[in-house]
């Protein structure tokens, strides 16, 4: 399932993480991302990166894919504060949002 901004395709290879166990699996223990992919978390306003193996970048978004909040780089063994009005949060490889021009405002879709 692709993730796209209008037309264009941002990431192939969509994750749906929408059930408690892999809410809670996420990307933990996983040796590395590929850059065509992504893992999306629904009912999720909060992050953290405890048992990540490498950085990444994380959008959060409402509930319609607008985005909210953006952040890249985010080392293990860290956490990130909740976002007001987040349902959704999409994590990716590094460098993903500056790669792709990511930012608030703009609306994502998938799907």
């Amino acid at each position: 399932m692709p993730v796209r901004r209008g037309d264009e395709v941002l990431f192939s290879d969509l994750t749906l993480c929408n059930t408690f166990f892999k809410r809670f699996k996420g990307l933990m223990f996983k040796p590395a991302l590929a850059a065509d992919a992504a893992y999306l978390f629904d009912r999720t306003d909060s992050i953290h990166s405890f048992n990540m193996r490498f950085v990444f970048d994380a959008l959060f978004m409402d509930k319609q894919g607008n985005i909210l909040a953006a952040h890249s780089s985010i080392k293990p063994w860290r956490v990130i504060a909740p976002v007001k009005g987040a349902y959704w949060c999409l994590e990716m490889v590094e460098g993903s949002i500056e790669r792709h021009s990511l930012k608030p405002g703009q609306r994502l879709e998938w799907g």
